[in-house]
This record gives structure tokens, sequence and C-alpha cells, in this order.
């Protein structure tokens, strides 16, 4: 495949523009109506391999190896960036490390869902970043706290997906411990809801 081959991709809310992320560690954003490139974001270290854009077209996040990014789209800016491992003094989030596959946002922008190679997933407080839309330069980086991490079966997770009343559905291919490297493919919700792949969230 080629270098800049692209991995994934996603409408902007208005329809005009298209986002692309690639092999190239890029993402970029094409008119949709003449299939130019208008604007090419870079700061990820490994290959782009999942995006999610608001529905109020403000903010966008894009997920690789090496973490997830926030980027502000009006200014071209990256305004926060979570990491796919987190140090070993979190208690509560054991340090994991894995490719993150699936990313959604939550119908009012407040909620981002991360799914990878972990078998996890994690949903983010984006209200805290509301503020750094309006900053002349982005926020320092840190270690951002997920909200709530739920930990599958045996699951690893390839698609994340918000509904409009913000009921958050997640799956993948079931991996059966009991028989090493066999999956079943046909499974899109085989969780029990404490360890999660469908999760009831009521973001207020």
């Amino acid at each position: 495949l080629a270098q800049n081959s692209p991995k994934c991709v996603d409408f902007h809310p208005n329809c005009n523009y298209v986002l692309s992320g690639s092999s190239d560690k890029c993402i970029r954003i094409w008119e949709a109506h003449t299939g130019n490139c208008v604007r090419i974001f870079t700061g990820h270290a490994a290959p782009v391999t999942s995006l999610a854009v608001s529905n109020e077209g403000k903010i966008f996040a894009s997920a690789g190896e090496d973490g997830v990014h926030l980027w502000d789209l009006v200014s071209s800016r990256r305004i926060a960036t979570f990491p796919v491992s987190f140090p070993s003094d979190y208690k509560h989030y054991p340090q994991t490390h894995g490719d993150t596959w699936a990313l959604d946002i939550s119908g009012d922008s407040t909620v981002l869902a991360t799914g990878g190679s972990d078998e996890t997933v994690r949903l983010f407080d984006l209200r805290m970043f509301s503020d750094a839309l309006d900053e002349p330069t982005p926020p320092a980086d840190a270690v951002h706290e997920p909200l709530a991490t739920y930990h599958t079966k045996s699951t690893p997770v390839h698609c994340v997906t918000f509904t409009r009343r913000n009921l958050l559905l997640a799956g993948g291919p079931f991996k059966n411990p009991k028989k090493a490297c066999k999956f079943d493919l046909n499974l899109l919700d085989e969780f029990d809801l404490r360890e999660v792949s469908l999760i009831k969230r009521r973001v207020r």
C-alpha cells in the first residue's frame, strides 16, 4: 500500500468536507464537491486508525497507536492528547498498551468514547476543553483520566457508536479464552453490561 494510504474517514456534519486519516500519520480535510485537499493536520507518531467529528463541527478526535488526539477544527490546533497507557500510579486505570481502533463523540459533544486492542472502552469528559477553543495557545499536555473504563470479557473493541439518545454501543469479535486464537466473528453484542459492550449512559 502507498505510504499515505487512508485508513479511516468521517464526514463533517455540514457534508461539505470529508476527513481522512492515513498511514503517513496525517489527517486531511477534503472538499466533498471538488475532491481537493484543503488542510493537513500533523502530530501523530503512528498511522491514524480512527476519526470522529463532533456534531457541531468544531472539534474532532483522531486515534492511533500513539494515543488519541483532540483537535480544534477552526484554528487547526491540537488541544488535548489522551494516551493509550496510563502511569502505574493510576490505580483505577491499570497500565495497558494497544491500538485505539474506534472513536465516537456524544451528540452533545461532551463525552468521547474510545475502544481498541486492549479490550476496553473508555469515556473521556470533553467539557473541560471547551475553554481551550478560545485560548490563543494550546494547553500543556497532561494525562487526562477517563470518566470510566470498562473491560470486556475478552474482546478487542472494533467499533463504538453513540445513538441520538446518547446510548453507547460497542462491539468486536468475541475471543473465547478456552479456545486460544479462535473468534466468533458473528458477535456484535455479547457483553455483560457491567463489563460492557453495550453501555447505557445518559449524558447530562
